[in-house]
């Protein structure tokens, strides 16, 4: 089936999740989004350990409204490690940009941290030194994948103040993501402007935007850019901007500098590629209907040319279905 529902046997399994610990039932799961696939992918390539968990959509209880480690079939030989999220709390948070979108990569980091490392086997779900080593392990892979500390945070400043049996204060997890963010050696400031080529000598092209017009401005200012407005185009004021297109006379170092200038101000970089006119020259500043996640800060300072628009990596797209 092209959902593909599954019953899982859940039953006498403990989650160990963000803010709760709770004795599961059997429940119905479906096939994971190629956004969380992929991020989980990612998160495991990182670290560089083999993923030696599944993931699945599933709603895993009131009381867990976004995602879980779990062990279906736990204590018999078919036993299947699974991490579980809300596709509603997921859609809302991976296809989002700023915050928002690393508050969803916290959230599966933590829940994958749990995983791989074995917080699952004991089948007593979540204890307070687990949650704050998943809690290192989200800041860790946050600033790995390009997130700033602040994005590193933001999900758990949500969390409850207070400590309980199974999980620690706020103010503790505070503290632990902070130094997973302090390990991964992630503070990196974006390249000073006079290290660039002469933006004056560079075409900038941006339709500047009512939703993140404000960021994109101040990236621009901060390089030295003074970029050709377009005029208005209906329907467009309200859209956020989330990619660059260029020719092969940009200079590579030009390019990477802006995009990383956008990425740090929480401007979503989806996709950067060779605009597809050949007689175009310089850069656009743009956005597309298309979607896929925002690339990360790593990726984009691995810019090494104008990529083709079908470099699966920074440009080939599939239509949001």
């Amino acid at each position: 089936m092209a959902h593909s529902q599954e019953l899982l046997n859940l039953e006498g399994s403990v989650a160990c999740a963000g803010t709760k610990s709770v004795t599961l039932r059997s429940m119905y799961s479906f096939k994971a989004s190629s956004e969380a696939v992929s991020l989980v992918e990612r998160i495991c390539e990182t670290v560089g350990l083999p993923q030696n968990f599944e993931v699945r959509v599933a709603a895993v209880s009131d009381d867990i409204q976004n995602a879980a480690a779990v062990i279906a079939d736990f204590g018999t030989p078919n036993a299947k490690r699974l991490v579980l999220y809300n596709e509603l709390w997921v859609q809302d948070y991976l296809r989002s940009t700023g915050e928002e979108y690393w508050s969803g990569v916290a959230l599966l980091a933590h829940e994958c941290g749990h995983h791989l490392s074995g917080h699952t086997l004991d089948g007593q779900g979540s204890k307070p030194p687990k949650e704050l080593q998943a809690d290192s392990f989200a800041g860790f892979i946050v600033a790995k994948l390009g997130g700033t500390r602040e994005q590193a945070l933001a999900l758990f400043k949500t969390f409850p103040l207070e400590a309980s049996e199974t999980h620690p204060a706020r103010s503790d997890r505070l503290q632990a993501v902070a130094v997973g963010w302090r390990n991964a050696g992630a503070s990196k400031p974006t390249p000073s402007p006079n290290s660039d080529p002469d933006w004056a000598k560079i075409k900038i092209f941006y339709f500047r935007k009512s939703e993140d017009g404000t960021k994109v401005d101040e990236a621009l200012s901060d390089l030295g850019i003074q970029a050709e407005e377009y005029p208005p185009a209906l329907g467009f004021e309200e859209t956020v901007t989330n990619q660059i297109t260029c020719s092969d006379d940009v200079p590579v170092s030009a390019l990477r500098a802006l995009a990383l200038a956008l990425h740090d101000r929480g401007v979503g970089i989806r996709s950067v590629f060779r605009h597809d006119q050949k007689n175009f020259s310089g850069i656009n500043i743009e956005t597309v209907d298309w979607h896929r996640p925002p690339l990360s800060r790593s990726l984009l300072e691995q810019l090494d040319r104008c990529p083709p628009p079908s470099d699966p990596t920074y440009g080939e797209y599939r239509r949001r279905s």
